[in-house]
């Protein structure tokens, strides 16, 4: 071999050991592999193809930049076996997915599949010849003593654009045709056999590359004429990683630190005495192992939010963070988390607020993105660009979808109204019917284009049936255009126990006849808007209702005693907002509408110690009461009391019906 190398500064010689090698056999074993073999045996035996076998070495370079690569060599430690002279020829190979661990010749790149024995061309194996596999060189044993080969890889190892060369080592027959004393075609008696990583002498790579002083994988010419960063400087923008590694393995700027993220945390309120329980929290860092960065936290209210209630959990890059308010406090504050890589920092903020009971929170959210407002064909293809909203008949009877996002309402809140607003796009009149459910999910995630995205959800147990009046001019967005309460069917997601203030709620419209609405993606226009009221549990109990009536004493104060002998222990006086002192009639009732069951009770307006559930059952078995498809609906609320009805579909089969009242 004859080598030239540049006349300019160059590295000392570095050395890459295989990563991986194993070598794979035809025929009969074809589906075996031997990954751990101490040596790999490189044959074509004319007469059976069981004994037919191929080398396959793998190597991962290290961060350098591969135009720097002034000369490599693949280097083997090979003999002939049994006697003679063996002959292998080298390829570098496409394909470096493969492992030494599952790797035999049925799933092996680069390899025909089901060819007969023989001694030639016809009998060659190698698959991809001058595509996909790069022909290299010619190793050659002339002795059964081992000794070291090399093939000059140089250009192959800078075309490799991953630093994971692979190569392949097969011994195909040469030609058809008799030479002088030879039979014909090209039969070799010896086998190449080459020490594996698992022998004595693994096979390695000897690189040769321009000077790189200060070691981060890039000369010093690279450096200065290319990457324009400081070649005496492994680290020029001092952000804890390598020149090298930001250029070669991140493609981020050796110049620049660039910023941590951290994930969006929508504003949220929660009832009074309650946390916002664990709060996910994504950090991240481009240069920076999330393990490595350092999460902060700050209140603007430190009397409702003190900083020792913001706790901080997880690690790297899944992180979390849970606010518990001082006890008694209500109002509002601003949280601020901060994330820093050591150099540079990034905030997010969100608005927690505390509720009190007594006031109902009105919230109104509009459609924030364009695959938030959908509709999906009859056929199952999904748009979401459209400008307008066909509710529901666009040439044929369609599914439309509407997501609202960052829904600051707790879990468990009841919900009193619940309406979506829309504004009129196109004159309609005709006799429409629209049948609108909410998706049964703890967060509802965004509209794609995938079939059948929106008829694919599951939905709520309960429907609500709209029946629009004429929309007879464009632009209006009055009560005309204004739903039904949808509160039920939001009332059913936030009382999911997933659901969390700030997730997401999406809405799904089927039916007949035809409203058009404008859309988000409409120019100028005004996409539909959610519009939430709902009320939430606060500070009272059982023991502070208890002290109102100081003529009971002893055990006439337990839950479970009944002082006033009319059927109501305390405990259930106190749910049902009774005295407990005096006989009181029931202050719930049943009715029944179709094929719905309405169970209406009283209650306190503040009772956060209690859970209320209506349950029905078919036979009266322990056992067998059930809330599916149970909703509740708040009637009226003055602060003090509270009307709920309970709705329970019976589809026309006996139910019998009752109030569980469960203490926390």
């Amino acid at each position: 071999w004859l080598w030239t190398i540049p006349s300019k500064a160059q590295q000392a010689e570095e050395t890459v050991t295989v990563a991986e090698d194993t070598m794979v056999k035809d025929g009969s074993n074809a589906g075996t592999n031997y990954g751990s073999a101490t040596s790999l045996i490189v044959r074509n035996d004319p007469t059976n193809n069981a004994n037919r076998s191929a080398a396959f070495l793998k190597f991962n370079l290290p961060p350098i930049y591969l135009p720097d690569i002034q000369i490599a060599t693949l280097c083997l430690r090979t003999r002939a076996n049994p006697s003679g002279t063996a002959q292998g020829y080298v390829y570098g190979i496409d394909n470096n997915s493969w492992s030494e661990s599952t790797l035999t010749w049925a799933n092996a790149p680069n390899l025909k599949k089901g060819k007969s024995a023989g001694n030639t061309i016809v009998s060659r194996v190698i698959d991809g010849e001058g595509t996909t596999a790069h022909i290299l060189g010619q190793l050659v044993a002339t002795s059964t003593s081992p000794s070291e080969k090399i093939i000059d890889v140089t250009e192959y190892l800078r075309s490799q654009p991953n630093r994971v060369p692979s190569f392949l080592i097969t011994q195909d027959p040469r030609w058809d045709v008799a030479l002088p004393s030879l039979a014909s075609g090209d039969t070799q008696p010896s086998a190449l056999e080459i020490t594996s990583s698992e022998g004595s002498s693994a096979p390695y790579l000897r690189i040769v590359r321009l000077k790189d002083t200060d070691g981060d994988g890039l000369s010093d010419e690279a450096e200065t004429n290319i990457f324009a960063t400081n070649p005496n400087v492994a680290d020029s923008d001092n952000d804890g990683l390598s020149d090298g590694t930001e250029v070669l393995v991140l493609s981020t700027n050796p110049n620049l630190n660039n910023a941590p993220t951290l994930s969006d945390i929508t504003d949220r309120s929660i009832a009074l005495n309650t946390n916002t329980g664990a709060i996910a929290v994504n950090i991240g860092d481009l240069e920076t192992a999330a393990t490595s960065l350092t999460l902060t936290r700050a209140s603007s209210n430190p009397a409702l939010i003190p900083l020792s209630v913001i706790v901080l959990g997880g690690s790297g890059a899944n992180r979390s963070v849970t606010v518990t308010p001082a006890a008694n406090q209500t109002g509002s504050a601003i949280i601020t988390l901060t994330v820093s890589d050591g150099a540079l920092t990034t905030s997010d903020t969100f608005l927690l607020t505390v509720l009190n009971s007594t006031t109902p929170v009105t919230l109104t959210v509009p459609i924030a993105a364009s695959a938030d407002d959908a509709e999906e064909s009859a056929a199952g293809v999904v748009n979401l660009t459209s400008t307008d909203l066909e509710l529901v008949d666009d040439g044929g009877l369609q599914t439309v979808g509407m997501r609202f996002t960052g829904l600051a309402i707790p879990q468990g809140a009841i919900i009193s109204s619940a309406t979506i607003q829309f504004k009129t796009d196109e004159v309609n009149s005709e006799a429409t019917t629209l049948d609108i459910t909410a998706q049964a999910a703890d967060t509802a995630p965004a509209f794609t284009t995938a079939a059948e995205n929106l008829s694919n959800r599951a939905t709520t147990s309960t429907s609500i049936l709209w029946q629009p009046a004429a929309w007879n001019t464009i632009g209006e967005a009055v009560a005309t255009q204004r739903t039904p309460n949808l509160a039920a069917l939001v009332q059913e997601i936030v009382s999911r126990p997933g659901w969390a203030s700030g997730n997401a709620i999406a809405f799904l419209v089927e039916g007949s006849g035809h409203r058009t609405a404008e859309a988000l993606d409409k120019a100028d226009g005004v996409p539909a808007s959610l519009s939430i009221t709902y009320s939430v549990e606060s500070s009272a109990s059982f023991a502070q209702w208890m002290t109102t009536f100081p003529a009971l004493t002893g055990n006439n104060t337990l839950s479970t005693a009944n002082p006033d002998g009319d059927a109501f222990n305390n405990l259930l006086e106190y749910a049902l907002a009774t005295n407990p002192t005096q006989s009181n009639p029931a202050p719930y009732s049943m009715t029944r509408q179709g094929n719905t069951l309405f169970f209406t009770y009283a209650r306190p307006s503040l009772a956060p110690d209690l859970i209320y559930s209506v349950e029905w059952s078919q036979t009266l078995t322990v056992g067998a009461w059930s809330t599916a498809g149970v909703t509740q609906q708040i009637t009226s609320d003055n602060g003090t009391f509270r009307t709920v009805k309970g709705s329970v579909p019976a589809d026309g089969a006996k139910l019998f019906l009752r109030l569980k009242v469960t203490a926390r």
